[in-house]
């Protein structure tokens, strides 16, 4: 479907055309992105979810990084139209066959279990230890709906949607509102970038050792904090604390997201319920550029609209720090799948 989408729009010349093509490429980048691939990592990893997380979504940062420039340079050299096409080549002919070749949706299709565990030494560790294999609950769509978690990590992420799009959005023109040339605007979109590759890594590190939650916090609190930096510091010294402070908050949220749901929610249900969880809370994501547009219309600042973003982060904070994965009703905790049971089933 991107493939698809890109060819589409380097054919595009007319407005409904652009919007059925984007609306095929939201699609399938959708599809590509967040809900897939921390699903798989759910289902590969217990004990280092979080920085296996971290590492698999500095691929989107790094991606960024090196398309952004070469696509550019690709418009700027032989047109739009080409760029498109070459983002098609790119996906059909590079991303399918690794998907293809490389992903595998569980451990149990290999013979394996969580962790790159083999049956027998999963076994020989539990005797070593005196332990049996940790149990699980097994959520369904249905009983996670009817839980207050679910709909308070639902409501801290819509919130927090809000308040981290509407920066991305106008980041720039507020600072060039605020006296800094667009090239060193955009400089600072870049190390911005830079930094939330930092913070992915360190907030998956971080979710190995403490509960989802605080580290939730920690990242919504810096990214409040960068905003109120760059209001009440207009130096150059500020801008930079911004991008960096800021841009390190960011960072987590991707990865702290589906770790969020699979530290309350995990089991074979976990893509449809950040599925339906992501469903919720890009609402916000499309809320915040919207209400900073129409407050500096409004106003002709950015003032009020990024002071409405640091309350926003607030109430994100105090929604998911209440957020406690919960208990199953009735009491079933089922152990985890053995390869047999896999195969099995399938």
């Amino acid at each position: 479907m991107a493939g698809a989408s890109f060819v589409l729009l380097s054919f595009t010349n007319s407005l409904p055309h652009l919007w059925i093509a984007y609306g095929l490429s939201s699609a399938g980048i959708a599809a590509l992105s967040f809900v897939p691939v921390t699903s798989v990592l759910a289902n590969w990893f217990v004990k280092k979810r979080g920085i296996a997380t971290g590492i698999a979504l500095t691929g989107m940062g790094f991606g960024g990084m090196v398309l952004a420039p070469l696509t550019g340079h690709i418009v700027d050299s032989v047109g739009w139209r080409t760029g498109y096409l070459s983002l098609a080549v790119i996906t059909l002919v590079l991303v399918i066959p690794f998907c293809g070749l490389l992903i595998r949706r569980s451990p149990q299709e290999m013979g394996l279990l969580p962790d790159g565990l083999s049956e027998d030494k999963a076994s020989q560790e539990g005797d070593a230890h005196g332990e049996s294999p940790a149990p699980v609950v097994i959520w369904t769509v249905r009983d996670a709906l009817r839980t207050g978690t679910f709909w308070l990590i639902a409501f801290s992420f819509f919130m927090a949607g809000i308040a981290a799009s509407g920066v991305a959005q106008h980041q720039v023109p507020l600072l060039t509102d605020k006296g800094f040339s667009l090239v060193l605007a955009s400089a600072a979109l870049s190390v911005m970038g830079l930094m939330s590759i930092v913070g992915k890594l360190i907030f998956g590190h971080l979710v190995d050792r403490v509960p989802c939650r605080y580290v939730v916090v920690l990242s919504f609190a810096l990214q409040a904090s960068g905003i109120s930096i760059v209001l009440l510091n207009s130096s150059t010294v500020g801008l930079w604390a911004f991008v960096s402070v800021f841009g390190l908050g960011v960072g987590g949220i991707p990865a702290l997201r589906p770790l969020s749901v699979a530290e309350s929610f995990g089991g074979p249900s976990f893509p449809v319920i950040f599925g339906t969880l992501t469903l919720l809370t890009t609402v916000g994501s499309a809320i915040g550029p919207i209400f900073a547009g129409y407050a500096f219309d409004a106003t002709g600042s950015y003032n009020g609209a990024f002071l409405g973003f640091v309350a926003t982060f607030v109430v994100a904070v105090a929604a998911i720090f209440f957020a406690r994965p919960p208990k199953r009703r009735d009491g079933a905790y089922p152990l985890p799948e053995t390869v047999g049971e896999y195969a099995e089933r399938r």
